[in-house]
């Protein structure tokens, strides 16, 4: 498994939604996305969108499975 991830922002503001979304090329069966800061902080979907409630600099990891392991990828934003 390899996994990246796009997001449309990279600067963030209070209360700005932002939405992050695997890359279609990662062959996995399950996704894990913990995003600080973030409403919801947690989801195990392929593309979420989170809200922040304040500006400021956050990460976002995704953790992508397959049958043969699993990879992570964590990013500042």
């Amino acid at each position: 498994v390899t996994a990246s991830f796009t997001t449309n922002l990279q600067n963030i503001c209070e209360g700005e939604q932002v939405q992050f979304n695997a890359s279609p090329s990662i062959n996995a069966s399950t996704f894990e996305w913990y995003v600080d800061g973030a409403s919801p902080y947690y989801s195990s979907q392929s593309t979420t969108t989170v809200t922040y409630g304040n500006s400021g600099t956050y990460e976002a990891t995704l953790l992508a499975f397959n049958s043969c392991g699993f990879y992570n990828v964590e990013v500042q934003i």
